[in-house]
């Protein structure tokens, strides 16, 4: 029912315009009174000499919608994560560079999230911890190991020296290809002191 006037106004298109096709998704009740998703296409064959009618072209896309739905879901999750923890957290690319920042390693480091987009691991990294830093996050983008975990020293915008306990790890797509980084970072200063 909620779909409905959506079709109606599709089929009710390609009836007056027979040079277009309407693409549209909706929900379709099956006999067993089960719900799936359709995306049908919508030809006008009324004034065709071969064919005198409007085709209509569907495929079941259920299976698409629910993992659409899922990833939606999974997203919006990460987002609370991300958004919501008080360990810091960043994603980077493979040379390193910052693509975004959770609001609790942007209060640890001192840094707005324009600033500290604009900078890399080589920006913040404490010199003493900067070589081991390099080596460890080349071997996770090549595959020698799927994270690290190290205690190191970072460079907050003010120049304080912030003692973090990193752990670091690749987000991979399907195909297993890197795609990012995510570094979530625990403030253990006191613990250093």
């Amino acid at each position: 029912p909620d779909d409905l006037p959506a079709v109606l106004t599709a089929l009710g298109n390609i009836i007056q315009n027979p040079e277009v096709r309407e693409t549209i998704q909706y929900r379709f009740r099956r006999k067993d009174g089960t719900w799936r998703w359709i995306e049908s296409i919508f030809s006008n064959f009324i004034d065709s000499s071969h064919q005198r009618g409007i085709v209509i072209n569907f495929r079941d896309i259920t299976e698409r919608k629910l993992a659409e739905d899922a990833l939606r879901e999974s997203e919006r999750k990460f987002r609370q994560i991300f958004e919501n923890t008080t360990t810091g957290i960043s994603l980077s690319n493979e040379k390193g560079q910052f693509l975004s920042a959770n609001p609790a390693i942007l209060k640890l480091m001192g840094y707005s999230e324009e600033e500290y987009t604009c900078l890399s691991l080589e920006d913040i990294s404490h010199p003493d911890d900067l070589l081991q830093d390099r080596i460890l996050y080349k071997e996770l983008w090549e595959g020698k190991r799927n994270f690290f975990t190290m205690e190191k020293r970072n460079i907050a915008r003010n120049g304080d020296v912030v003692w973090g306990q990193l752990t670091c790890t690749i987000v991979r797509d399907k195909d297993g290809s890197p795609q990012y980084a995510i570094g979530m970072i625990e403030n253990i200063g006191d613990r250093k002191r």
